[in-house]
C-alpha cells in the first residue's frame, strides 16, 4: 500500500499490513482466509406432498415478499423440518439465496442438549468465515458481528437464508434474525413462537392420501418392490388411521414393515389396535421413537400445564371447550381458558371446531391417557366433575326446547331456543361419549339425566344411532339403581325411537314392559304414556279397536291427573283412529279439541301437530282451502320450532295435496322445500319418500292428477 492508502470501512478478519513499497522484495506471509460453510442443509430425504404449504414458503422466501421471517409450528413429528428443508432446497435451486444457507438445529426441547443462541451465534459466525479468535464473548457484541457480517455478505454475494430448526422459545431465535431486509429466515418449533412480523404457518397431520403416500414412499425406499401399501388399501389406511397420520409415526411403521415384507398389513393393525401400549410400539430401536418425541414436549409444560395436559384427556369426546375443562380441571372459565391456549400454542392440543374448542391428536390423547393413569390419583374426581358438568349444561339447554310457551324455568346460561340448539349441535359427539363413559364407569346417575335432557333435541335433529345408543345405556343405567319408574321412562322413549325408525312390531314389547312397570309403581302419568304409545302402534298395525281402547284409558289417566298436555295427546291419537276407522266427524271433533287445548296452553309442538292433522282430514273430504290453511299453519309452526323433520314432513302432505289437485309447480316447490329439510335431519327413509314423489312429477308444462298416500 502506499503511504496515503488506508482500510476505511468494511470487515477484514486477520492482520492488516502497511508497507510503503513492496518493490524492494518485501514479501508477507499471509494467514490463509478461514473456510466458510454456506450449503449445510440436512437431506431432502424424498419429501411427498404439502403443496399448499410448500407455496406458502415459496411466496415467503421469494425475491418479492415484504415478509422476511416465517415461523412454522405443529406438534412433534409433524413433518416441520422436512417441509422447511425441501422450501429452503426448492429456494436455493431457484437461485434466490446466492449468498448462502445457515441452519442451526437448536434442540430446543432436549434440556441436556440445547443450543443457546450465543452458541448459535458463535457456529453461524465460523460459517461465516470469521476466525474463531476474532467472535466476541460478549452476547451483543456477537450479534452485531453477525448482523454486521450478513450485511456485508449481503452486498457482496447476495441474499442468504437462515434456518433455525426446533427452537424452544423466542430467546433462541431472535439473536439469529438478519438484520439486513433481504435475507430470508425460517424457524420451526412445538410452540408458536410471537416472533414480531413474521409470518405464521401451522401445521398439521396431512390428509389420507398424503399420509399413504408418505407411508408408500418411505416403504418402497427400503424394499422397491414392496407394494403392500397399494395392493392392500384398507389396512394401509387403517394403519395411517392408528399412526394418527403423524409423519414421524408413519416412518418408523414403514422401518418396522421392511422389517418383515411378508408379514400382511392386517396383521399389523390387528397388533397395533390391541396393543395395550400403542405409542410404545411405534418405535424403532432406541433410535426413533414417538414417545421420545413427545416426552420432550411434555417435560417443558410447568405443573399446571402438566396436570392439564393429563387431565383433558379424560374427556370421552372429540373435543372440548372452556366449560367442560373448567370443570375438569376445577378452575375458573378464565384460568382454563388461559390453560387450553397454553397448551395450543405448544401444539399439544389442535383447535376443533368453533371458536374456544380443542381436541387432541389421536396419538397425543392416548400419551397423555398414559400418564394419567401413571401420575394422577385425582382423576376419578375430575371425571365426576365432567360427567355432572354436562348433565347440568344439558338440562339448562333442554328447558329451552321445552315446547310450552311459558318463560319460567328457562335457564340463564342460554339466551334463547337457537342458542340453546346450537350448543347441542356442538356438543352432541361429547354428550354421547358422556353417556356412554357414565355408563362404563358407574355414574348412573349422569347417564341417565344427561339422556333426558337430550330427549326434545333428538326428536328434532333425528341422530338416529346416537338417539338409540343413549337411551340403551340409560336404561342399563336405571335398571343398575333398581329405578323402576325411570327405567320404564327409557323402554317407553326406546319403543318411541323403534317408532320413528318404522319398526312398530319391535316398539311393542318396550311399551308392554314400560307400562308393566308404571303399573307397578302406580305412575298413571307413565301409564297414561305407554298406552297412548301402544295405541299409536296398533293403529298403524291396523288394529284400531284395540288402539281406541288404548286411548280412551290414557284419556281417563290424564283427565284424572289433570294433565291437559298429556289430554291433548290422547285427543290427537284418538282422533287419528277415528280417521283410520272412517268416523271422520268424531276424528274432525278430537283434532279440534286437541288444537284448542294446545293453543291455550302454549303447547306449540302439539299444536303443530293437530294442525298437520287437520290438513290431512280437511284435504280428505275435500275441504281443500281450509286443509292448505291448516298445513302452512303447522309448516309455520315447526319451521319457528326449529323442526325440520315435522316441517319435511307437513310440506310433503302439502305437496301431495297440490300434486292431486294438478297444481304441479306448487307441488315441485313444497317438495323441494321439504327434501332440503330432510337432508338437514339426514332422514333416509324420509328423503326417499320424497325423492319418489319428485321423480314421479311429469315434466314442467304437463298436468297430471295421482292419489298418494299421506303420512
Amino acid at each position: 500500500m502506499t503511504g496515503h492508502e488506508n482500510v476505511i470501512r468494511g470487515i477484514v478478519f486477520g492482520p492488516v499490513v502497511q508497507a510503503g513499497s513492496i518493490s524492494g522484495g518485501v514479501h508477507l506471509n499471509l494467514p490463509a482466509p478461514a473456510p466458510v460453510a454456506l450449503a449445510g442443509l440436512p437431506p431432502d430425504e424424498g419429501f411427498i406432498g404439502r403443496a399448499e404449504h410448500v407455496a406458502t414458503l415459496r411466496e415467503v422466501l421469494g425475491p418479492r415478499s415484504a415478509t422476511s421471517v416465517c415461523a412454522i409450528a405443529g406438534l412433534a413429528g409433524v413433518g416441520k423440518t422436512a417441509l422447511t428443508v425441501h422450501a429452503a432446497k426448492l429456494a436455493m435451486a431457484d437461485g434466490w439465496f446466492p449468498g448462502g444457507v445457515l441452519f442451526v438445529d437448536l434442540q430446543g426441547y432436549d434440556t441436556a442438549r440445547v443450543v443457546n443462541a450465543h452458541i448459535a451465534l458463535g457456529s453461524f459466525l465460523r460459517a461465516l468465515g470469521v476466525p474463531g479468535e476474532h467472535i466476541p464473548s460478549e452476547p451483543a457484541e456477537r450479534a452485531l458481528l453477525y448482523r454486521s457480517v450478513l450485511a456485508t455478505r449481503a452486498a457482496t454475494d447476495g441474499p442468504m437464508l437462515v434456518i433455525a430448526d426446533n427452537a424452544a422459545d423466542l430467546d433462541q431465535v431472535l439473536p439469529l434474525r438478519p438484520g439486513e431486509p433481504g435475507h430470508r429466515m425460517l424457524v420451526t418449533s412445538r410452540h408458536t413462537l410471537p416472533i414480531p412480523a413474521a409470518r405464521r404457518l401451522e401445521l398439521d397431520a396431512p390428509p389420507m392420501p398424503e399420509a399413504l403416500a408418505m407411508l408408500a414412499g418411505a416403504l418402497t425406499a427400503s424394499h422397491p418392490a414392496d407394494t403392500r401399501i397399494t395392493t392392500e388399501p384398507g389396512d394401509a389406511a387403517a394403519l395411517a388411521e392408528l399412526c394418527g397420520k403423524l409423519p414421524l409415526a408413519l416412518g418408523i411403521l414403514a422401518h418396522l414393515l421392511a422389517d418383515q415384507p411378508a408379514r400382511p398389513l392386517a396383521e399389523v393393525v390387528d397388533l397395533l389396535r390391541d396393543a395395550h401400549d400403542r405409542i410404545g410400539e411405534l418405535a424403532y430401536g432406541d433410535s426413533i421413537a414417538v414417545r421420545a418425541a413427545f416426552d420432550a414436549s411434555y417435560q417443558r409444560l410447568s405443573p399446571e400445564q402438566a396436570r392439564a395436559f393429563r387431565f383433558l384427556a379424560l374427556n370421552p369426546g372429540p373435543h372440548v371447550g372452556t366449560g367442560a375443562a373448567s370443570a375438569l380441571l376445577d378452575r375458573s372459565s378464565d384460568r382454563a381458558r388461559r390453560l387450553l391456549e397454553e397448551l395450543r400454542r405448544a401444539h399439544l392440543l389442535q383447535p376443533a371446531i368453533g371458536d374456544g374448542t380443542y381436541r387432541f391428536h389421536d396419538l397425543l390423547r392416548l400419551y397423555a391417557e398414559d400418564h394419567c393413569r401413571a401420575e394422577d390419583t385425582g382423576a376419578a374426581d375430575a371425571l365426576e366433575r365432567l360427567l355432572a358438568h354436562y348433565a347440568d349444561v344439558a338440562a339448562d339447554a333442554d328447558s329451552h326446547l321445552v315446547v310450552l310457551a311459558q318463560e319460567e324455568g328457562r335457564a340463564p346460561r342460554f339466551t334463547s331456543r337457537q342458542d340453546a340448539l346450537t350448543w347441542f349441535d356442538a356438543e352432541r359427539p361429547n354428550l354421547v361419549a358422556a353417556v356412554d363413559r357414565a355408563g362404563a364407569t358407574g355414574h348412573h346417575a349422569h347417564a341417565v339425566t344427561t339422556t333426558l335432557h337430550m330427549y326434545w333435541f333428538f326428536q328434532l335433529r333425528k341422530h338416529w344411532a346416537d338417539w338409540l345408543t343413549t337411551h340403551e345405556v340409560a336404561l342399563a343405567a336405571a335398571r343398575a339403581t333398581g329405578d323402576d319408574v325411570m327405567a320404564a321412562t327409557m323402554l317407553n322413549r326406546l319403543g318411541n325411537i323403534h317408532q320413528e325408525l318404522a319398526r312398530p312390531e319391535e316398539s311393542i314389547p318396550f311399551y308392554e314392559e314400560a307400562l308393566s312397570l308404571f303399573e307397578a309403581a302406580a305412575d298413571a302419568r307413565g301409564q297414561a304414556q305407554a298406552l297412548i304409545n301402544l295405541g299409536v302402534v296398533f293403529t298403524k298395525l291396523g288394529r284400531p279397536a284395540v288402539a281406541l281402547d288404548h286411548h280412551d284409558r290414557a284419556l281417563r289417566r290424564y283427565r284424572q291427573l289433570g294433565d291437559r298436555i298429556g289430554e291433548s295427546l290422547a285427543l290427537a291419537s284418538a282422533g287419528a283412529v277415528y280417521r283410520a276407522l272412517g268416523r271422520l266427524d268424531d276424528a274432525l271433533r278430537h283434532y279440534l279439541r286437541s288444537a284448542d287445548l294446545c293453543r291455550e296452553l302454549g303447547y306449540r309442538n302439539g299444536e303443530a301437530k293437530s294442525f298437520s292433522n287437520l290438513g290431512n282430514l280437511y284435504t280428505d273430504t275435500g275441504r281443500l282451502d281450509e286443509g292448505l290453511a291448516a298445513y302452512r299453519k303447522a309448516v309455520d309452526i315447526y319451521r319457528d320450532l326449529g323442526d325440520e323433520a315435522g316441517t319435511g314432513l307437513v310440506l310433503t302432505n302439502l305437496g301431495i295435496t297440490y300434486d292431486q289437485h294438478g297444481d304441479i309447480e306448487q307441488a315441485r316447490s313444497c317438495y323441494a322445500e321439504a327434501e332440503a329439510a330432510y337432508e338437514a335431519v339426514a332422514s333416509e327413509e324420509s328423503l326417499e319418500w320424497v325423492r319418489s314423489l319428485i321423480a314421479r312429477l311429469p315434466p314442467p308444462g304437463k298436468k297430471a292428477r295421482r292419489l298418494f298416500k299421506r303420512r
